[in-house]
């Protein structure tokens, strides 16, 4: 190692000595990986039981597009002609189930053998990062807090975002870990790549890889290098949508996502409505300004920002409220109306109950009324995440006071960034972009 250079804990160069030992440490203990491959083997026997349980309405959206792709090489949602582009969702998840031939919802089956297929292949990415930064039983618990997450298994045979985007989104992750332990431009260049490829599945892998040019700054060709390499495939999309829409904008999804959420429920927090009469009532202005008239998406999109802003200063600590406590559900919810469904329980027949379970709590309290054994279920999870948590806080502590303040940094600046941009819709699944970072500090926590 350099002189000068700061040693990892428990990341330390191979000793010649113990090379039959090192060796080993590259892969799992095999309990853990049959252990594995029996839970994503199962999600999958059991989505092909029944393939409708793979979907979502949001599915249904990525499978014309994935069709669209296939089928008429363009990039949009319609189902008749002509093919308006689209500029709301982004291309790399659609194109991955085009290329499993998931087009219809009759034919998700490989797409759903793919994304449990990454959900096995994790154990085996995160586990030397973490043996390095914990030991054996840094890397057992790590890989378990990110592998055996139930809100992330819930989502792995899901025709969603979600499955595609943690695996590749960890691999950037582990990247920018290899970058810490060893600075260099090519390390610089790959892990920007890859988060450039993330940034292509969900827009939160920008923000995260700004973090990590913020605690790479000291050195400055390196940071230029990931900012290039991390916005080039988002650059050459924004100029994509440019020459076919006359758009240069990357997605316009916040428009939306800011009226649905903070905006209505802020309104609904200080009117006493309902949140379905205040998204009514906020409707109802869009409507008034002709917003239901224009065609141009970039042009409703500004429409709804500036309502959601306007009505975000009139109820300001609503608004706060909101995302105060949204930062709290992200953490805390644990998938609960997930797990009705797959168990096939009954839900309470209230008009709001899901508003209710995702949002207030009232939900969950009346569904474990009628549901007494999911009690156990519950106060598991809960364990098993608030134990995760502080292991995290432990394991980025002693980063921190072993000279890795860089890699401390990243890691809890990185969750802290994640909750502060999902905290304006506040759902669980936005958790799931939190668990590599959170694995990691887990694994950290059981360092020398």
């Amino acid at each position: 190692m350099p002189t000068g250079s700061p040693a990892w804990p428990a990341w330390k160069e191979p000793d010649p000595l113990m090379m039959a030992t090192s060796d080993r440490t590259r892969f799992p203990p095999a309990w853990l990986i049959l252990l594995a491959a029996f839970v994503y083997g199962g999600i999958f026997g059991l989505s092909l039981r029944n393939l409708g349980d793979s979907l979502k309405p949001d599915s249904y959206r990525y499978l014309i597009l994935s069709d669209n792709l296939r089928h008429h090489h363009v990039f949009s949602s319609d189902e008749t002609n002509p093919l308006t582009p689209e500029l709301f969702r982004l291309p790399l998840y659609p194109l991955f189930l085009a290329i499993s031939g998931a087009t219809t919802p009759s034919s998700i089956r490989w797409a759903i053998g793919w994304q449990c297929l990454l959900g096995f292949l994790l154990v085996f990415l995160v586990w030397p990062f973490g043996y390095k930064l914990g030991g054996q039983t840094g890397a057992i618990f790590g890989a378990i807090f990110l592998c055996f997450d139930l809100v992330s298994m819930l989502h792995q045979n899901l025709i969603l975002t979600e499955a595609l985007f943690t695996f590749v989104f960890t691999l950037a992750v582990c990247l920018s870990l290899r970058y810490f332990k060893t600075p260099s431009l090519s390390g610089a260049w790959q892990a920007g790549v890859v988060f450039g490829i993330a940034a292509l599945i969900k827009p939160i892998a920008i923000f995260v890889a700004g973090v990590f040019v913020l605690v790479s700054l000291m050195r400055w060709k390196n940071a230029l290098a990931l900012i290039l390499a991390t916005l080039g495939l988002p650059l050459l999309w924004v100029m994509h949508n440019w020459v076919v829409t006359g758009h240069p904008v990357y997605t316009v999804q916040g428009g939306l996502a800011l009226i649905e959420y903070p905006a209505t429920r802020a309104l609904a927090n200080d009117t006493g409505v309902s949140v379905d009469e205040a998204y009514r009532l906020l409707r109802a202005k869009l409507t008034k300004e002709g917003v239901d008239r224009l065609q141009d998406p970039v042009a409703i999109s500004d429409a709804y920002t500036k309502l959601a802003v306007e009505t975000m200063k009139q109820h300001p600590l609503a608004t706060i409220k909101y995302c105060m406590t949204g930062g709290v559900r992200i953490l805390a919810g644990t998938g609960l109306d997930m797990i009705l469904d797959i168990l096939k329980l009954s839900k309470p027949s209230t008009p709001h109950f899901e508003s209710e379970l995702s949002e207030a709590g009232t939900g969950t309290r009346r569904v474990l009324g009628m549901h007494p054994a999911l009690i156990v279920i519950q106060a598991a999870y809960m364990i098993f995440l608030f134990g995760g948590y502080v292991l995290f806080g432990i394991g980025t502590w002693k980063l921190a006071r072993k000279g890795q303040s860089s890699l401390s940094a990243f890691l809890l600046l990185s969750v802290m960034a994640i909750l502060l941009i999902s905290c304006h819709q506040g759902y669980y699944r936005f958790r799931i972009p939190l668990l590599p970072f959170l694995a990691f500090g887990v694994a950290a926590s059981f360092g020398l």
